[in-house]
Order: structure tokens, then C-alpha cells, then sequence
């Protein structure tokens, strides 16, 4: 037990995420080898070649399983992914979603519900799971910071938005995902909070001469209707005015 335990603590940031990933992806494979022991393997492979469609699930059970260049760690622990994968994955999976669920509404209207219970049962589920599995993958792979809010290590989180304040050098690193934005110095940035009833506008404002020069006086704005953004904003214009 305190093997396992120690194991866990040992990976590194980020992994839990891309091995759910990869066990999607495991999990279609095995379905779809199922599904050629069934129909037969010589005619399923002659006939991928002249498949679009085969051919680019080929290509999503390939991202899914290997994620060429993902790598987890302590300084991206929420966006082990490169962006570009983690877009093509979130765009493939919601079309998979997609795709299975019309399939499934086209079927129940043609034939019934009645019957649609039947295609479930005889799928063993798969008909429920597939789909479910498709948007999860597409939540994984969703936007958001690099970390979580953490003040006394200097990491700021709002919304998909990251800063990293690093007080000895008296900077900040803004990042959209894994993205950066660019470095500041952190006595010329301040944040605004504008309250509506619903929504709170956030804007990080940089006050300086390089700024008015290449009309960059705003970093970013994002409005959201998290009370945890808010107080994430909060602790990120007290930390700036400290440095």
C-alpha cells in the first residue's frame, strides 16, 4: 500500500490527465478490433484505405494513444499537451460526439425507440458509453490555466488566463493555456475588476511607455461569472502591489 502511495505522489503534475487520455483511447481500439473480429479483418483493412472517415479514426485512436508531444510537469500541471494537439483532440472528439449521438437520434426516428433498446443491448452498452466517452476526452482537453491560484508561490489562474509573478526579479509571465503572452515588470501592471449583477470584467492593464508605443496598454480582458476568478483577481492585484 504504501508502494502504490508513493507512486502517486511521485508522478509528476499533469499525468493523471493524459493517461485517462490514453485509456480512452486504449478502450476504442480494443472496441474497434472487436468490431473487425466480427466483420472480418481482411475486408475491414481493404476497405480503411478508401475510408476518409476510417482514416481519420485511425489518426484520433493514434493521438489519443501516443499524444506526440505531451509532457506533464510541475510548471504546466493543467496543459501537459502541446496546443495544437490538444485543439485537433478537443475538435475530433466533439465531432465524434457528435457524429454518434446523430447517428443514434437518426436511428431511434427510423426505427424506434423500442428497437434503439435492442441496438443498446447488443452493443453491450456501447451505444451509451461511446459518445460519453468522445465529449470526455473533449473535456480533458479543454481550456484552462496552467496551474490553480496559488499566491505564495506567485501563480494566478483566471479563467484560461495564468500569471506567474516572480518577486526577486520583479516580473510577471502572463500565459493563455500554455501560450505566453509575454514578460512584464510587475510594478506596471494593475488589474481592474468591473461588476455587473451576473458577470465580472477582469482587465490586466500595463502602465508604461513601451505600452502606449505598441498600443499594448491592455494584456488581456475576459469576463466571467466565477466568484473564483474574482477572488483569484483580487489576490493578483494585492500581490502586484507588493512587488
Amino acid at each position: 500500500m504504501h508502494t502504490k502511495q508513493q507512486a502517486r505522489q511521485d508522478d509528476p503534475p499533469g499525468s493523471g490527465p493524459l493517461f485517462a487520455i490514453r485509456v480512452v483511447g486504449f478502450i476504442f481500439l480494443a472496441r474497434w478490433l472487436y468490431s473487425m473480429s466480427e466483420s472480418g479483418f481482411g475486408d475491414i483493412l481493404h476497405g480503411i484505405g478508401s475510408s476518409p472517415i476510417a482514416m481519420l479514426h485511425l489518426l484520433y485512436l493514434f493521438l489519443l494513444i501516443v499524444l506526440p508531444g505531451a509532457r506533464p510537469g510541475s510548471a504546466h500541471p493543467f496543459q501537459p499537451m502541446p496546443r495544437l494537439l490538444r485543439q485537433l483532440l478537443r475538435v475530433l472528439s466533439v465531432a465524434g460526439g457528435l457524429f454518434a449521438l446523430s447517428s443514434i437520434l437518426f436511428f431511434t426516428v427510423t426505427s424506434g425507440f423500442p428497437a434503439l433498446l435492442v441496438a443498446v443491448q447488443m452493443s453491450n452498452g456501447w451505444l451509451v458509453v461511446g459518445p460519453i466517452l468522445y465529449f470526455a476526452v473533449a473535456w480533458l482537453c479543454r481550456r484552462r490555466a496552467l496551474w490553480r491560484t496559488r499566491a505564495t508561490s506567485g501563480r494566478f489562474a483566471i479563467g484560461c488566463l495564468g500569471v506567474a509573478i516572480d518577486a526577486e526579479a520583479r516580473t510577471a509571465t502572463v500565459w493563455d493555456q500554455n501560450r505566453k503572452i509575454g514578460q512584464y515588470g510587475a510594478s506596471e501592471l494593475s488589474v481592474h475588476q468591473q461588476r455587473s449583477r451576473f458577470v465580472t470584467r477582469i482587465d490586466l492593464l500595463w502602465s508604461s511607455l513601451a505600452a502606449a508605443g505598441h498600443n499594448r496598454k491592455r494584456v488581456f480582458r475576459i469576463h466571467t461569472f466565477k466568484a473564483s476568478d474574482r477572488a483569484s483577481a483580487t489576490a493578483l492585484e494585492n500581490a502586484l502591489k507588493r512587488v
